[in-house]
């Protein structure tokens, strides 16, 4: 009988350490959105990638509807450093590579709902022939915002796993940082 109450207190205890653990990790994590390309046209090697302009203002209006806390990946960084508790709802946005539609579909919507976000840049794709990138001057108009932050992706669209020198991943991460900051003349 002991050893029952016993092996139930433990259990008891167990549980509720791994309900704290559990709701305290939660405490101190930011759900991070993350999108590619804003777009109505479809783009069979990108399709998981791309999502519908009707549908990136539906998820924002969402947010903001449901009173969610959106956050620059900066107030992130504070926040985790800090060691603060994280207020509920919080969110932020990212936007990866530098895609033109950001601007076109996107940027639109975040500010009119004051929306921070970050987009992180190719840096040698920027302003491409193609045109389906951002332009330098696109970039600055956004940074000038206070809305959108830029951040460093790389310098190239190589995949970092397929990079197997030293030497090109510091250029991909750490001098892609650098070149970008110059061209900016602003920290990213």
């Amino acid at each position: 009988m002991l050893k029952t109450r016993k092996l139930i207190f433990v259990s008891c205890l167990v549980i509720i350490a791994a309900l704290f653990f559990s709701y305290a990790r939660g405490l101190y994590s930011v759900p991070v959105l993350m999108y590619h390309s804003v777009n109505p046209k479809t783009n069979p090697q990108m399709h998981s990638l791309i999502v519908s302009p009707e549908s990136f203002a539906r998820q924002m209006r969402f947010l903001k509807s449901h009173h969610y806390n959106v956050v620059s990946l900066e107030e992130v960084s504070r926040l985790m450093r800090g060691k603060k508790m994280v207020p509920s709802k919080t969110v932020a946005i990212t936007f990866d590579d530098g895609f033109k539609d950001t601007y076109i579909y996107a940027y639109p919507v975040l500010k009119k709902l004051s929306f921070p976000a970050t987009i992180s840049i190719i840096y040698d794709e920027v302003g491409r022939p193609q045109g389906d990138r951002l332009s330098w001057d696109e970039i600055k108009e956004m940074q000038a915002s206070g809305l959108i932050a830029i951040g460093s992706h790389t310098f190239g669209p190589e995949p970092l796993v397929d990079i197997r020198s030293e030497a090109e991943l510091r250029r991909q991460i750490i001098d892609s940082k650098k070149a970008l900051e110059e061209k900016l003349k602003t920290p990213v």
